[in-house]
């Protein structure tokens, strides 16, 4: 090489570049081209000097955007002019460690082809090893205590690499080259049964696969907590864990061996095929086939199963398992995201404009944190529901662990108004002196229009369940305008009585009763909710409605969904969150003589969606006999023509054309659905979420991107 052509070059690489195997491919593209220099990790990303002549380097540079890992992600590549120093060959170097500065981390990975393959080959030395992985797979965030991603700063940091793990790690022609949580059967993490834990470790496997065989429940520490699992197909199996978890009706996820497996208990559509294939492999909810031979008792009421491919080794040893994990449904052909959490945290959402050192706290239920600087946002795992002093422990660890893991320590924190959150709890006695709040629906909007990266205003449909309002009662049909400045409420749902606080959210007959009264509509004993209610607790819910005794008012869609539900007859007591509103829409087929009407009502201060004629409607036509399933599609019908008639209006006075749907009711695909088309049909730009669940565990998004801007 004519050393006059020779220069060398610093790169600052950042994005997700750790944790991807992203060093070995910089390795074999440098030495490919016969460059020389180093490679190495820090805190801030990806550091590399690279001397060579400038073409080569600038080949270098182009290939390396080209043929980065496929789990990589770049967003910079910085190039500053050094002075040669003869460097004579390229190597990987000591990671560095830089206080001042973070990068981003890999979600954990599944497990690849090439790993499978060994794993179920006798004649390789990893045959049946729960816990194989390489350089392309394996857990990543879980295991990950600080920055850079080193196996010393890992939870594999005490698991010392056999000689042979040493040599495949220090091998540029292997696929293990400097793999963090490369292991082996020798020197790595090993299973066993703890009922018997003498069982010999090749053993265990086929133990407990045969447990499950004969109905047993099985506790599996897999990656990030425990699973519950048990034979799917197995009814006395599915009871018992039913009754262990003392979850009555609430669905459970199924997990297939492979593809067609999952086939052949769902009917997927090719969205839904792509995303139970996807890195992340989340649990998507699809449609059960009729040829199923699953237990009824996996979603009771339900028409849709929640499915999922194995993601883990030990997964793939241990087949037809029930397991909680990441959440997704199909809109539209789109991903719609109901819980973010493993193979997607804590990849950031990005925000269109920056904000400083920034911890939202989110809600209560389906809790998530968000931990945010600049334009990432960072949202955490899903914690669960903040109910107890258990997962608020859990909720404490997963703070310290991402504000040490990014270095970020917040310069505010954001909760929700509700007083008796334990999220907004937590925050006054750690961080009062920092603490800002945001409305939770305000939040919902907040965050539909933050991961869009939406920059002007927007006409904002937040529907759930709900909601502390700025007025102190509880909203939940709310329609606010504005932008990431600001929003402000315009419209919300006509108010009914909340009678006996919690005892209406469990017992959907109490909502019936209190939108009958709402509307002017009387008890008919035909009514399924009316025959649902014992006589004195009539007696005492009409006392409450005339006095407002143990009744707060409410605007909330959710309970509206509830009061329908039981008014069809579809569900009057409830044993999880949604449970109604999940059976009303899995019950519902399109009418093509029309759907239900909203009245929309101009006032002073607000638009009101009047669920009056509705409920009068729905009313008779259930004592006329109409089948259940054409009032449950009239009425999703009916609310979203009344989303587009509003937005109508709106649009009108303030002239915003976009319009954005956010909080748990738009779970609902029907609605969301149906909402949508209405919506652009008349020429709205139509905001919905993609990247973090319309639920309250995408709040801390919003919150972030409210407060951030104050």
């Amino acid at each position: 090489m004519n050393e006059q052509t020779m220069i060398r070059q610093r790169l600052r690489v950042t994005g997700v570049v750790q944790g991807v195997g992203f060093r070995p491919t910089v390795y074999q593209l440098a030495t490919g081209l016969e460059l020389t220099g180093f490679v190495g990790n820090d805190s801030a990303g990806v550091f590399i000097e690279i001397e060579g002549n400038p073409q080569s380097i600038d080949e270098f540079v182009l290939r390396l955007q080209a043929d980065q890992p496929p789990l990589a992600h770049i967003d910079t590549i910085e190039r500053t002019e050094i002075p040669p120093t003869g460097d004579t060959e390229f190597s990987i170097v000591a990671s560095l460690r830089n206080d001042d500065a973070t990068t981003l981390v890999s979600p954990d990975l599944e497990v690849c082809a090439d790993c499978l393959i060994e794993m179920n080959d006798p004649d390789d030395r990893r045959y049946r090893y729960p816990f194989i992985n390489c350089t392309n797979c394996g857990p990543r965030f879980t295991i990950t205590r600080e920055m850079p991603y080193d196996r010393p700063l890992t939870t594999m940091a005490s698991f010392v690499m056999c000689d042979r793990c040493q040599a495949e790690y220090d091998d540029p022609a292997n696929r293990r080259f400097h793999a963090q949580p490369n292991a082996c059967a020798e020197c790595g993490p090993h299973v066993w049964l703890e009922q018997d834990a003498a069982l010999p470790v090749d053993d265990v496997i086929t133990a407990t696969r045969e447990r499950i065989r004969v109905g047993e429940v099985i506790a599996i520490k897999g990656i990030g907590g425990f699973h519950l699992a048990c034979d799917a197909r197995n009814a006395t199996a599915v009871a018992t864990l039913r009754e262990r978890k003392h979850r009555t009706a609430k669905p459970f996820a199924v997990m297939a061996a492979d593809l067609e497996s999952a086939e052949a208990v769902s009917d997927l559509a090719d969205a839904e095929r792509a995303l139970l294939l996807s890195p992340q492999r989340p649990i998507v909810l699809v449609e059960e086939s009729a040829q199923s031979d699953l237990d009824p008792g996996i979603a009771p009421g339900n028409s849709r199963i929640g499915v999922m491919l194995p993601y883990t080794p030990l997964h793939h040893l241990l087949i037809h398992v029930h397991c909680d994990d990441s959440v997704v449904r199909t809109a539209a052909g789109e991903e719609l995201p109901i819980r973010r959490s493993r193979g997607f945290a804590p990849f950031p959402v990005r925000l269109a404009r920056a904000v400083p050192p920034t911890l939202a706290v989110g809600g209560e239920l389906k809790a998530t944190f968000c931990l945010a600087e600049g334009t990432n946002a960072f949202m955490s795992q899903h914690i669960g529901d903040m109910e107890n002093i258990e997962t608020l422990d859990a909720f404490t660890a997963a703070v310290e662990h991402m504000t040490g893991l990014f270095r970020i320590q917040p310069d505010r924190i954001i909760a929700d108004m509700h007083p008796r959150y334990l999220s907004t709890r937590w925050a006054q006695d750690h961080h009062e002196d920092k603490l800002l709040y945001v409305q939770h629906h305000h939040a919902h909007i907040g965050s539909v229009i933050a991961e869009n990266q939406h920059t002007g205003p927007a006409i904002g449909f937040s529907f759930d369940g709900t909601g502390y309002g700025t007025d102190g009662t509880i909203w939940g049909g709310e329609v606010l305008i504005g932008d990431l400045d600001g929003l402000s409420r315009v419209g919300h749902l006509g108010v009914a009585q909340l009678v006996g606080g919690d005892a209406a959210v469990k017992r959907p007959y109490r909502m019936a009763l209190s939108h009958l009264w709402a509307a002017g509509v009387d008890w008919d004993p035909e009514l399924p909710a009316v025959a649902a209610t014992p006589d004195v607790e009539q007696r005492i819910i009409r006392q409450q409605l005339e006095t407002g005794l143990n009744s707060i008012e409410t605007t909330s869609m959710g309970r509206l969904f509830d009061a329908v539900a039981s008014l069809a007859g579809v569900r009057h007591e409830i044993s999880y969150e949604g449970q109604a509103a999940i059976e009303l829409e899995a019950l519902g087929t399109p009418d093509a003589a029309g759907s239900y009407e909203f009245g929309l009502l101009e006032t002073d201060e607000a638009l009101v969606f009047d669920p009056g004629p509705v409920i009068a409607a729905i009313a008779a036509d259930v004592v006329a006999g109409v089948p259940v399933g054409i009032v449950s599609g009239r009425f999703h019908q009916a609310l979203a023509d009344a989303v587009v008639a509003a937005a109508q209006q709106i649009q009108q006075r303030y002239h915003i054309d976009t319009a954005a749907l956010s909080g748990g009711v738009f779970q609902n695909v029907t609605l969301l659905e149906a909402a949508q088309k209405g919506l652009q049909e008349s020429g709205f730009a139509v905001l919905t979420h993609r990247l973090v669940p319309p639920n309250d565990g995408g709040l801390a998004l919003g919150q972030v991107a409210l407060a951030g801007r104050r």
